[in-house]
């Protein structure tokens, strides 16, 4: 008999740690099942909207779709690229074209499923294309003298850019530089450095090509050889000021002319600064400022003078724009505490951050974010303000959306998202170690070991072994963790099947000297 209760305690122990680190992703998964078995039938369509039929290359987009049916939530919908070598997707179904792609036009196909129908897939067709302007101009800066020169200078740099004067600019920097390679070489920054200088009476031009075809070319410019009393640099204009402190927006560039007696000539100018992190050098060879703070620049002739001033670049911020108008407007979202919603965002033109804080109440809902877009699980119900904060060391901007979260009613997901706290916590936890607690003294029955105060610690290791070495393995299992709460349930439930047993033996043992006193008396 002894080895008989050793062997069901050892049997029970196993039985239980099993339970316990597998049993709650085995009642998800009969969840999910049966709640695809019922959802499957009501799944009828889901009808797709994007924003138009012509995708812009190099955007994203979040299609929109319209369930038809009953169906919970937003219907378990997946998002898949087709065509994963020129699409990306998010978890979230935003969906990008590869700005690289080759040609002006790419034909693409993304494909939806539904998590909860595996038969469900909707394919959506839609084309992106590359926007090219209709008519554009050329134009040209000279490195220490800015716009406009009528001559250009061997070993000055020059940087050719396009100006868009009508149609669609967003692939604005797209083309293909056009020019006289008799004359100029093209520069790792971009720029063109005069190498020959024009004949008399000779004269040359740069142009830009675009993959429409449409090209434009700049006027009919001279090039000179640069002589060394043109590099006699005795003033620094910056923005055309003297000023030695400048406020600049992040992102944008300063201006840096060269004069010599009070005329500005051209001359290729060096920089340097104390403090060069996120300045990087503009297509018009001018420095741009990408981060935020204040640093030193300064201006080197190629006579070695040189000028100092002070940057001081901040950014510009502001509230976020919702794609949802309804969001923007109200700033308010009512949602059940099994839904799941996502919104996309952007900010006003020449916004500049870094990235978006928030601030909610985490036991009403659960967020996920990346820098445009935001998903919210409902968790509890509640209401909650949640802020979104932009906030970039220097500027601090806020925008609050209020969050109402109900109680989800129907049955099916009052189960499904209690599962993981009745079956481990309840049934798993407590109940299962008033079980052990029985296999454990029948057990300790056959014990040797007389003295209460070293018999009854003993007995508790018999349990505090198990939950102990259970939590631990959950630590290790995917998608489950370990808990020093749980230890303390699994041994109050323990400790409670102890109780229940001593006082069912006394009973037991009451009731049966009773009837014994009773049989005697009779007989």
């Amino acid at each position: 008999m002894k080895k008989t209760a050793i062997a069901l305690y050892i049997v029970a122990c196993i039985i239980l740690i099993t339970v316990l680190c597998f049993a709650s992703g085995v009642s998800e998964r009969a969840i999910d099942w049966f709640e695809a078995k019922t959802n499957a039938a009501r799944i009828d369509d889901v009808t797709v909207e994007l924003d138009c039929d012509e995708l812009l290359a190099g955007s994203s987009y979040r299609p929109l779709y319209t369930p038809i049916g009953d169906i919970r939530g937003d219907a378990g919908l997946i998002f898949t690229s087709l065509d994963p070598e020129h699409l990306t997707v998010t978890s979230n179904g935003v969906i990008s074209s590869d700005k690289t792609f080759e040609g002006d036009v790419l034909s693409a196909e993304i494909k939806i499923t539904s998590k909860y129908d595996k038969d469900f897939e909707k394919r959506v067709q839609f084309t992106f294309v590359k926007k090219y302007p209709e008519s554009c101009e050329v134009s040209y800066f000279l490195s220490g003298y800015g716009y406009g020169a009528k001559t250009l200078y061997t070993g000055v740099p020059v940087y050719v850019f396009s100006t868009v004067t009508s149609g669609n600019d967003p692939n604005m920097t797209d083309y293909e530089l056009i020019y006289d390679t008799e004359h100029f070489e093209r520069r790792e920054d971009g720029g063109l450095i005069p190498v020959k200088a024009t004949l008399p009476g000779e004269k040359t031009s740069f142009s830009v090509r675009y993959g429409n075809g449409l090209i434009g070319t700049s006027e009919q410019i001279e090039i000179s050889e640069l002589t060394s009393d043109m590099q006699n640099v005795d003033e620094i204009r910056i923005e055309n000021s003297k000023e030695d402190f400048f406020e600049i927006k992040r992102g944008e560039s300063l201006v840096i002319n060269l004069y010599s007696g009070g005329e500005r000539i051209a001359s290729d100018f060096t920089l340097s600064f104390d403090n060069g992190d996120g300045v990087s050098m503009s297509r018009t060879g001018n420095p741009r400022f990408n981060t935020a703070g204040e640093r030193y620049m300064t201006v080197t002739a190629p006579n070695g003078f040189s000028r100092t001033v002070r940057v001081s670049t901040v950014n510009v911020i502001s509230p976020p724009i919702f794609t949802d108008s309804h969001l923007s407007e109200r700033k308010y979202i009512e949602m059940l505490d099994t839904d799941t919603v996502s919104y996309l965002f952007g900010f006003d033109t020449g916004t500049t951050y870094d990235r978006v804080e928030y601030e909610y109440d985490k036991n009403i809902i659960q967020l996920t974010s990346d820098a445009r877009s935001f998903r919210i699980i409902g968790k509890s119900a509640g209401t909650t303000v949640l802020k979104l904060i932009v906030d970039d060391g220097f500027q601090r901007v806020e925008d609050s959306i209020t969050v109402r979260v109900e109680r989800d009613t129907r049955l099916l997901s009052i189960f499904r998202e209690n599962v993981k706290t009745f079956v481990p916590k309840i049934l798993g936890h407590f109940f299962a170690f008033i079980l052990l607690a029985v296999f454990a003294m029948n057990m300790f029955k056959y014990s040797r070991i007389r003295p209460f105060f070293v018999r009854f610690p003993i007995y508790l290791l018999t349990g505090l072994w198990v939950a102990v070495f259970t939590e631990y393995l959950q630590t290790v299992i995917p998608d489950r963790t370990g808990s020093a709460r749980d230890v303390l349930i699994d041994m109050t439930g323990f400790l409670v099947g102890t109780v229940l047993i001593v006082l069912l033996r006394l009973l037991f043992k009451a009731v049966r000297l009773s009837f014994c006193q009773i049989f005697r008396k009779h007989t």
